[in-house]
């Protein structure tokens, strides 16, 4: 952020919870509203809104939202948290400056998938800044998922409890953000576990992309 010394953010929201949001926080328009698409545990949109930033976040649990809630009102913070999907969301009429899509897509159906790329599209501006992750098809669960889950789509497939697992193929990500320019892309595979030497692997997907 050009009006924030990085200093003071670090002091203030403890250090940036990965390494996306470490390289390109200061791309994000300040004191800029943010979506949290999928809160996780919380500590992006903590880190955000300490930042200076106008954070809302759809979390996916009851606890979740009353810990952001609750810290939000100790601290001062701009955040806003809501139980609630992406399909229920209403954003307002102002557009948002940042969207973090973390590990969301493939959570979701294809045809969820669809909505959400719509979402996006419509809830950002000229000059947004979009944060994604995925997992590709050489991700060590697919050969295992496509053979005991029923197939939902092109490389998606719904669980006995109707969950969903959707992939990419490899290098097809940009494809979906045609009207966006690449900041960082990067498709990679990790090995699974932390301190894991060999075994499987993680087919992972990163992409920041800023709105034309």
């Amino acid at each position: 952020m050009l009006e924030t010394n990085v200093a003071e953010v670090v002091e203030v929201a403890g250090e940036a919870p990965d390494a996306l949001l470490d390289d390109f926080l200061d791309q994000i328009r300040p004191s800029g509203r943010i979506l949290d698409l999928d809160a996780g545990d919380g500590r992006r949109a903590r880190y955000l809104a300490g930042a200076g930033y106008r954070v809302t976040a759809l979390a996916a649990t009851d606890d979740v939202e009353a810990q952001l809630t609750g810290a939000a009102a100790a601290a001062g913070l701009d955040l806003v948290a809501y139980r609630e999907s992406i399909l229920d969301h209403d954003p307002g009429a102002q557009p948002y400056d940042a969207l973090l899509c973390y590990d969301l897509l493939p959570r979701l159906s294809r045809t969820d998938n669809a909505s959400l790329l719509h979402r996006i599209f419509s809830w950002t501006a000229h000059g947004s800044l979009l944060f994604l992750t995925a997992r590709h098809v050489d991700d060590a669960s697919y050969d295992d998922v496509s053979a005991t889950w029923e197939r939902a789509g092109l490389h998606s497939f719904r669980g006995p409890g109707g969950e969903y697992r959707t992939y990419l193929a490899r290098g097809v990500v940009r494809n979906l953000f045609r009207g966006w320019n690449t900041l960082h892309h990067r498709e990679y595979m990790p090995l699974i576990g932390e301190n894991a030497t060999d075994g499987p692997r993680a087919g992972l997907i990163e992409l920041v992309a800023r709105r034309r």
